[in-house]
């Protein structure tokens, strides 16, 4: 399946369910990244060929200047407990898999 990076404003718990749902999933946190810069984030994501989920709008900008080789998975929800941030992605993960196959530059769950 896909290969995801969880960016720091997301829990690490939803890298566990991702696995759990058959993808290899990371938290930046639990490889070493949690203070990383978000330039280091982003690059690291494209050098392992890492689908980036995150809140944050600067991987939009990086994503303008550098062609991606990457899909942005963009979170606009507001703050909410981990149960219910997994329920909200079980609901649109066949949808953010079939971007990520299509190679859509950006995924937008609002």
């Amino acid at each position: 399946m896909g290969r995801f990076l969880i960016d720091a404003q997301l829990p690490p718990a939803l890298a566990d369910r991702l696995t759990e749902a058959g993808h290899e999933a990371h938290h930046v946190h639990r490889i070493g990244m949690g203070a990383a810069s978000d330039r280091a984030v982003w690059q690291h994501a494209c050098a392992i060929g890492a689908t980036l989920i995150s809140k944050d709008i600067d991987f939009l900008a990086f994503s303008k200047v550098d062609p991606p080789p990457i899909s942005i998975v963009w979170v606009r929800w507001g703050n909410v407990t981990n149960a219910a941030l997994w329920q909200s992605f079980a609901k649109v993960l066949p949808q953010i898999e079939a971007a990520v196959e299509a190679k859509d530059r950006i995924v937008e769950l609002r």
